[in-house]
């Protein structure tokens, strides 16, 4: 993928972050104050918000928080290290070894990291409003 496109010609218009409710809620409190957080399609988000709930406290619910990409700092947009090593194939629908060829014949951007892995993490901290919960 060029490093060039838009965000329009990469086929999305959010970044999504997968959570707990609870989470949800102090995240909107304070917003992701801290950097990095891990961000990436709704798909990906929906794996970890999921995996999440059931690690952390089975009675909370998954939450979603979509930011539209108008909203990141791109610059502070960065490749997913934890994805390439350890990807969710299952989620990717693909084998490991093909992700990582794809990720090899890359320019090892964060671009290409959202498109091949669906995830980036964001360096930088991010305001939450209850609009951008699903």
């Amino acid at each position: 993928m060029d490093a060039n496109l838009t965000w329009a010609e990469m086929g999305t218009e959010y970044l999504y972050h997968g959570t707990t409710a609870t989470m949800a809620k102090k995240i909107m409190a304070d917003g992701l104050v801290k950097g990095p957080s891990w961000w990436g399609t709704e798909r990906m988000a929906e794996y970890y918000a999921e995996t999440v709930s059931e690690e952390d406290d089975p009675e909370d619910e998954p939450a979603i928080i979509r930011i539209p990409l108008s909203r990141f700092d791109e610059g502070r947009l960065g490749v997913d290290g934890n994805s390439i090593a350890e990807p969710i194939a299952g989620v990717l629908g693909e084998r490991e070894e093909a992700l990582y060829a794809r990720w090899k014949a890359s320019r090892h951007t964060w671009r290409d990291c959202l498109r091949i892995y669906e995830s980036v993490w964001y360096d930088a901290p991010m305001r939450v409003a209850e609009a951008d919960i699903l």
